[in-house]
């Protein structure tokens, strides 16, 4: 029998959505940023959870003030930047846009992409589909105070004892991996990592026997704890899974597999809701807040199942 192939984007009713067939079957994903949820096709029937490298990419101001400064960072270098004018996510939005059309042809890459103003987040395409890329927006705060701390766009720091948040050479899928450290920080916590919001994925097609993997790479193991996944719809709502440090072999790339049905029993808030996910977060806990480790590397987060 001869094999098909192919994807295709309609809208219906307003709302986007993806059509990927395989072989015989089609597999239909809708969201409002199709670019959050793709078909790993190295992995069929998989739904990409985190994807740190994609050709479209939505990059979103958080709490602005006057004079607070916003740069938008194209696979970790500055690119544009602009000093807010009004205390307005559109402000900023319009400025970085504009910013973004006259600093891109200085950085290698980057003048093949085109921003657009979609009012509450700057969206970045690139010219051909398929060219992937990392986009992160970083702040400086006029006046230093919490609400003012940026570190918005795919990928978001979840407390200030993580740092170093960027993009890394080193993958096993794709072309890049997300590479975070464990710093000790006035947040005094012992757990690091990154989150995601905005994801809109349906995860209710897949069933209990789901598997979710994880691509990551952790330098050293002395003085960790547990290795955490969250899934939900923010950080207050969120169904964890949780791999103890046992499970890990540490020094070299692993992939590490949970089943949904093996989730925590202790949900935070109202937990996921498999109908529509938007926010996922990976994590690391130590054993004391003050330890510290670099170039921690996350490639990949997906599930694999049967629907």
């Amino acid at each position: 029998m001869s094999q098909k192939s192919g994807v295709r984007s309609t809208d219906a009713g307003g709302k986007r959505r993806m059509n990927v067939l395989l072989g015989d079957r089609e597999y239909i994903f809708d969201g409002d940023e199709i670019a959050t949820a793709s078909l790993d096709a190295g992995v069929p029937n998989a739904l990409r959870l985190i994807e740190p490298i994609v050709h479209t990419v939505s990059v979103t101001p958080g709490t602005v003030e006057i004079g607070d400064i916003f740069t938008i960072l194209y696979n970790g270098t500055a690119v544009a930047a602009y000093t807010a004018a009004a205390a307005t996510v559109a402000d900023v939005v319009t400025g970085l846009v504009a910013a973004w059309a006259a600093g891109k042809a200085s950085v290698a890459g980057a003048s093949r992409i085109t921003a657009t103003d979609d009012t509450t987040k700057v969206t970045l395409t690139y010219d051909t589909a398929g060219v992937e890329f990392v986009a992160l927006i970083t702040g400086t705060a006029v006046d230093g105070g919490i609400a003012d701390t940026q570190t918005i766009g795919i990928a978001a720091v979840l407390n200030n004892d993580t740092d170093t948040l960027e993009s890394s050479p080193k993958h096993i899928l794709g072309s890049n991996s997300i590479s975070f450290d464990k710093i000790n920080g006035s947040n005094n916590l012992k757990n690091a990592g990154f989150e995601l919001s905005g994801l809109a994925i349906n995860l209710s097609r897949f069933l209990a026997d789901a598997v979710i993997h994880l691509g990551i790479l952790v330098p050293d193991l002395t003085n960790v704890a547990k290795l955490y996944i969250r899934l939900g719809d923010d950080a207050s709502n969120y169904s964890q899974w949780t791999i103890d440090d046992t499970a890990l072999a540490g020094v070299a790339w692993e992939l590490q597999s949970v089943a949904l049905s093996t989730v925590d029993t202790t949900v935070v808030g109202t937990g996921a809701d498999m109908d529509d996910i938007n926010y996922a977060a990976v994590l690391l806990e130590f054993d004391l807040e003050t330890n510290a480790l670099d170039d921690i590397l996350v490639d990949h987060l997906l599930i694999h199942g049967h629907e």
